[in-house]
């Protein structure tokens, strides 16, 4: 469904294997800040009304929103960048399998 292209083995150039990398990258992060959040959600539930614990638990969804956002305008800063060294653009798209779905 997403990762890798592992039926893709043959890349061109260091270029293709790192976009690669990247897409692979893009594809998991967002299901990374969902655990983070549930987890940070687990962690406010049990905090039983210590603010210590409830502090971190709120600091651990607050860290995983900015880490997506990050995330986001770090993707956006690859596409320019890829763009203005001439990348092939259709290489270079972490969530293309959302096309796919029907």
């Amino acid at each position: 469904m997403f990762g890798l292209d592992f039926n893709h083995t043959e890349f061109q150039n260091i270029g293709e294997v790192i976009v690669a990398l990247i897409n692979y990258a893009y594809q998991i992060a967002p299901f990374i800040t969902m655990i983070y959040i549930i987890l940070g959600g687990y962690r406010y539930v049990l905090a039983g009304g210590n603010q210590e614990k409830a502090q971190a638990a709120k600091s651990t969804v607050v860290n995983a929103i900015k880490g997506l956002v990050v995330i986001l305008v770090s993707y956006l800063l690859v596409d320019y960048v890829l763009s203005l060294l001439g990348a092939d653009p259709e290489l270079f798209q972490p969530w293309g399998f959302l096309q796919n779905i029907e």
